[in-house]
């Protein structure tokens, strides 16, 4: 739209309006690309939290699966105890459980490699990068640590002690998920 000012100044055919649409052409894109910006900021940030979220999601199911193993089972506490368990680099133990008949020993001895499988599959599929995981037991107050690599800096002066190290130089990217259950002996 021609201000009315410059309507009369371009009817007499004088040079001083000219450009004026174009300024304001100007004016409008580089509004329009600074909110271009800050939404292309918004969806970068989104998608981080979302990554963060489904890690930490994945973390939480695989302890409370296996806090819910250790409870179907509890006499065998002690063999569910890890420490710094690597996923995918457990045996799958004789015999399979799924198919026969297992003794509690055996069963916990399973049900820790199922649980191993888990972790590896949360690697592999996207989920945790580069998992570690801690099973402690304080008198059957029993505790599953899962410890990953995340893309966020977090301030690790509370962190477990689980994983501590295994990242290097990106050990302030340490993220863990920390569950903790009772469960009382039989």
């Amino acid at each position: 739209m021609i201000r009315p000012s410059c309507r009369a100044s371009l009817l007499n055919h004088r040079p001083n309006c000219v450009g004026v649409g174009l300024i304001e052409v100007m004016i409008a894109a580089l509004v329009l690309a600074v909110g271009v910006l800050g939404y292309v900021g918004l969806q970068m940030n989104a998608k981080r939290l979302n990554f963060e979220a489904i890690q930490r999601t994945a973390a939480s199911y695989a302890a409370q699966n296996l806090l819910e193993r250790i409870r179907g089972n509890p006499t065998q506490i002690s063999v569910y105890v890890v420490t710094d368990l690597d996923p995918g680099i457990m045996e799958k133990p004789e015999p399979d459980c799924t198919e026969a008949q297992c003794s509690s020993t055996q069963l916990a001895e399973f049900d820790l490699w199922e649980w191993d499988q888990l972790l590896d599959g949360t690697a592999v599929s996207g989920g945790l990068v580069n998992p570690t995981a801690c099973v402690t037991d304080t008198s059957n107050y029993i505790t599953a640590i899962i410890v990953w690599q995340g893309k966020v800096e977090l301030n690790q002066t509370n962190a477990p002690a689980c994983g501590d190290g295994n990242y290097g130089d990106e050990d302030k990217l340490r993220q863990w998920v920390t569950i903790s259950t009772f469960v009382a002996g039989v």
